[in-house]
């Protein structure tokens, strides 16, 4: 086990979606950049935010597949 202390900010990020109920993934994909660019962490993607419970499960999928690496 490791002893190492998380540090930093680590942020719930919201899924952005279109007017037809689709992730907006052009915005998502500017939202990772800002938090990459403005040193955030570590990203929370479909957890406390409430709305992968709306989504099927293509689409969880799909969004996970398009995050950051």
């Amino acid at each position: 086990m490791s002893n190492k202390k998380l540090t930093g900010s680590f942020v719930a990020l919201i899924t952005p979606f279109n007017k037809d109920g689709s992730v907006d993934f052009a915005a998502f994909r500017s939202l990772l950049k800002f938090h990459e660019d403005n040193g955030t962490s570590a990203i929370l993607i479909m957890g406390s935010t409430g709305e992968s419970s709306m989504l099927s499960r293509r689409r969880r999928n799909r969004s996970s597949s398009r995050r950051r690496k």
